[in-house]
């Protein structure tokens, strides 16, 4: 079925005929009558405001209306809800945009001159506000984010507020694969899809908690609880992909309101970038690894380099994408996002060089995530007001404390003055 947003035709920025509005249905899409519609839309708004609500929670918490404690969340659980949400039927949604009908299940790789719509753009043509009155917000913020080459919003487009021209008219969408799923990665995928790329992250870390022991058998890749300092760009950068939208007041504080000492928890934001790339039509594909990559020559004619890369995929990806135990893909384009020890440079030295191993110096100190307690339990420790005390980012003294949501994070080690002496 198809949501008009415009009626305005193509690149020329005329009104197009009924017939150039007309696009096939699609071949397994049922009739789309009012009450089906209805009907899946409300599942999806629901699905899609569970998604929106979603955060780390990794202690026992209780939700603040209904004092229920608060399911354990994490970046997986964004990723199977998000294939509850963006199935075949969302897929196949039609957009009537400012430049034509939106091509399901094309986009600029195929073709060129494809007009593929992104997933929020989709679930916005079929659920609109929800009944929320944050997501007008949540889509205004997707809709401005600055476009290039084939993504580039047209002039005539409501949401090109600037009537800004293509500043990189020239871009060849490419095939991509970024490798790890940290707030690195996540954040280079979201500015590729924005430059017309298809994107595909590897994050091989999947969580997997014992049922009946409740005991971590494999840590996932948001469980890092570390908050590090952020300075001025990193939190307006934040704030433009929605982090006051997808984050609770409580996290929200330390990012946005409390400027003096800034902090994120890696996992905070993780889950921020995520659901911001997912909506974008970012693919993600948890539980696959990266292995090894060579460049090769797929088409001698034009002799263009491509990445042939190898990867393992664990039981539940095998099922998810259709992947093999090991296989592999090709790619135009491979971006290494994989941390300090990066699988990708070590197995890339012939372009990359040899990686230098860090030498730390002998250092003490200590980390910790401290649990959070009750106003009369601060009182006991010496805090009259029963309030915590304020975030301090330790600069030469060697003490930080910066308060998160449900746990506040806590750094000692010998001061500036000490360490020189010893």
């Amino acid at each position: 079925f198809q949501s008009r947003e415009s009626n305005i035709d193509s690149k020329k920025g005329k009104p197009h005929s009924p017939e150039s509005r007309s696009h096939p249905e699609q071949a397994k899409m049922p009739a789309a009558t009012n009450i089906w519609l209805n009907k899946l839309a409300k599942e999806k708004t629901k699905l899609l405001q569970q998604m929106f609500e979603m955060e780390p929670i990794h202690v026992p918490v209780k939700h603040p209306i209904t004092k229920q404690p608060k399911p354990h969340c994490q970046g997986e659980d964004i990723v199977y809800k998000w294939d509850e949400i963006y199935d075949d039927k969302i897929k196949g949604i039609v957009v009537e945009t400012v430049t034509g009908p939106s091509t399901p299940g094309k986009d600029y790789v195929d073709d060129i001159n494809a007009n593929p719509a992104m997933p929020y753009q989709q679930l916005r043509a079929l659920l609109g506000d929800g009944g929320r009155w944050k997501w007008p917000e949540i889509w205004k913020n997707l809709d401005v984010l600055p476009r290039r080459g084939p993504a580039w919003r047209h002039i005539d487009d409501p949401s090109n507020l600037g009537k800004i021209e293509n500043p990189n008219p020239q871009i060849v969408p490419l095939k991509c694969l970024v490798v790890g799923g940290g707030p690195v990665g996540l954040r280079l995928a979201i500015e590729l899809v924005l430059g017309g790329h298809r994107v595909t992250i590897y994050e091989r870390r999947r969580e997997i908690i014992d049922a009946e022991s409740g005991k971590y058998e494999k840590v996932g890749f948001t469980n890092r609880v570390n908050r590090p300092h952020i300075n001025n760009f990193c939190r307006n950068d934040l704030d433009r992909l929605n982090g006051r939208n997808f984050m609770t007041p409580k996290m929200c504080y330390p990012v946005f309101t409390n400027t003096s000492t800034s902090s994120i928890g890696i996992d905070e934001c993780q889950m921020l970038l995520l659901k911001t790339a997912l909506l974008l039509g970012v693919n993600f594909e948890l539980g696959v690894g990266y292995k090894n990559a060579e460049i090769d020559i797929e088409n001698e004619k034009n002799q263009r380099p491509t990445w042939l890369v190898d990867y393992t995929a664990d039981s539940m990806a095998q099922e998810r994408y259709g992947k093999s135990e090991t296989g592999e893909e090709r790619f135009d384009a491979l971006f290494g996002c994989d941390g300090g020890q990066s699988k990708v440079r070590v197995t890339q030295e012939d372009w990359l060089g040899t990686p230098k191993t860090r030498s730390y110096k002998k250092m003490f100190g200590i980390v910790s995530n401290l649990r959070k307690v009750g106003k009369k339990k601060l009182r006991e420790l010496g805090h009259e007001s029963g309030l915590e005390p304020e975030d301090r980012a330790g600069g030469m003294s060697g003490v930080f404390f910066y308060k998160a949501s449900y746990h506040n994070y806590f750094i000692v080690h010998p001061s500036a003055e000490v360490m020189r002496a010893n």
